[in-house]
């Protein structure tokens, strides 16, 4: 299977929306759930491995998009949001856990936001790196 822009940025959207999910509601559903299970998950290292997926995954699904379309605003767009998201993991001790959270859930929304408009900027160039039967 050949990774085109279109399938690295719906990949990249699903894991920046995981990210979001994993900073929102993944401290709720542990309080929730037995105290075992809460000692047992460290949320800080779910976050770090979640980053070591996005930011690669991002990057190549924008610079290929960069390529095909050569919109430099999509790609500076989405680093922007990249880099929100890994200051809020690198720097949560700082910005507390409000900031943190802030900076993780704007990061990831800019970021999905960017991989839209990159989908959509290829699909108004009409490249041949995507399925022409999609929506």
């Amino acid at each position: 299977m050949k990774i085109n822009q279109e399938l690295s940025d719906k990949y990249a959207i699903g894991i920046s929306l995981l990210c979001t999910f994993n900073c929102l509601f993944l401290p709720s559903i542990l309080i929730l759930s037995s105290s075992y299970l809460a000692a047992q998950i460290d949320t800080e290292l779910v976050h770090g491995l979640i980053l070591l997926i996005a930011i690669p995954l991002s990057i190549f699904a924008l610079s290929l998009g960069l390529k095909n379309h050569n919109e430099k605003s999509v790609f500076f767009l989405g680093l922007f949001g990249l880099s929100l998201m890994a200051g809020g993991f690198l720097f949560g001790s700082i910005v507390g856990e409000f900031g943190e959270k802030f900076l993780t859930f704007f990061g990831s929304l800019v970021v999905v936001f960017a991989h839209y408009k990159n989908y959509k900027a290829c699909r108004a160039q009409d490249c041949d790196c995507h399925d022409k039967t999609a929506i």
